[in-house]
């Protein structure tokens, strides 16, 4: 039987288009042929560059299926000082090389390698040479690096380290971790007491299901939210439900989410898509305290503590 030439050359033409559609999604083979996990998971050795990362940004640690806890955030001279052992900041463009299309988080890295990396600038040791008491970060959230930011500012960290001759006596893993990852493993959050509260197994942390003021009622919270000004709230209770602080309130935030909030809906039902007070008060303004906004998932260390707000009670895990 003779094909057409017109039915040929249309199917080549089919195949050029769909093999360069997207030619920026990354496939897993690539992921899996570039990083070796090492030191039993710990850290991430990236055979392209010849950097080991640590798998977990500062503040957290692997452990099963998670990077648990709760990220330090630290300005850069602190960050600088807080690099030993021959770990250390990466430069602007280690830093830039992790950079991947946004995962299902909403995250620029590969959530394999790295998980529960934060929606945040992270420092890089550049120094800008222009502009005296800057540096360089990047920022995971939108995967672009910027220039100007003041070293004061508290922002991410994430170390690395040159790869070595005794880099190679480290136990490799499995190039993709796939049984840590299964969706069972990596379930994040528990109901507990008749489904009222969230017990978050990643950072250790039980949440109230509704913030203050409604009730759980039919799987939904209901009622009307109560707003609450900084300084006249009561802050902690005899049975140890207390204000988050940032970190605590931040570790809730959520990008790609199916509603108008920041957060997941199916564990935190009717959030109100504004800001949340949290317990940390301002670095540099001695009125003002952080709140998160579950709008946008931004957050503002400038909040003016008169202001009323949010509330959603957290304590420790038993």
């Amino acid at each position: 039987m003779t094909i057409p030439l017109t039915l040929i050359l249309a199917s080549c033409i089919n195949l050029a288009f769909h093999s360069q559609a997207n030619p920026q999604s990354p496939q897993p083979s690539q992921s899996a042929s570039r990083y070796d996990l090492i030191d039993n998971g710990a850290a991430v050795l990236d055979k392209s560059t010849h950097l080991i990362w640590r798998r977990c940004e500062e503040g957290k640690h692997f452990e099963g299926a998670f990077c648990k806890g709760i990220a330090r955030e630290m300005s850069w001279d602190d960050a600088m000082r807080y690099a030993t052992d021959g770990w250390r900041l990466p430069t602007i463009s280690e830093l830039k090389s992790l950079s991947t299309p946004p995962n299902k988080d909403g995250i620029w890295i590969d959530a394999d390698f790295f998980p529960d990396t934060d929606p945040e600038t992270f420092w890089s040791s550049t120094l800008n040479d222009t502009i005296a008491g800057a540096a360089w970060d990047f920022n995971f959230r939108k995967g672009f690096a910027f220039h100007g930011v003041n070293r004061t500012y508290r922002s991410h960290v994430r170390l690395v380290r040159t790869e070595g001759l005794l880099d190679f006596r480290l136990p490799a893993l499995a190039k993709k971790p796939s049984p840590a990852h299964s969706p069972q493993a990596r379930t994040r959050y528990v109901l507990n007491v008749n489904d009222e509260v969230v017990i978050d197994r990643r950072t250790g942390l039980m949440w109230k299901r509704c913030q203050e003021g409604k009730r759980l009622k039919g799987g939904s919270c209901e009622g009307t939210a109560t707003k609450f000004n900084w300084y006249f709230s009561k802050k902690e209770s005899a049975d140890g439900w207390r204000w988050p602080s940032k970190g605590e309130l931040k570790s809730l935030i959520e990008l790609n989410t199916s509603g108008w909030t920041a957060i997941n809906e199916k564990f935190f039902p009717n959030t109100e898509p504004s800001e949340f007070w949290s317990s940390t008060l301002s670095y540099t303004n001695p009125g003002a305290a952080w709140a998160v906004d579950f709008g946008n998932g931004y957050d503002s260390g400038n909040v003016v503590r008169y202001t009323e707000n949010f509330v959603r009670m957290v304590k420790a895990a038993p």
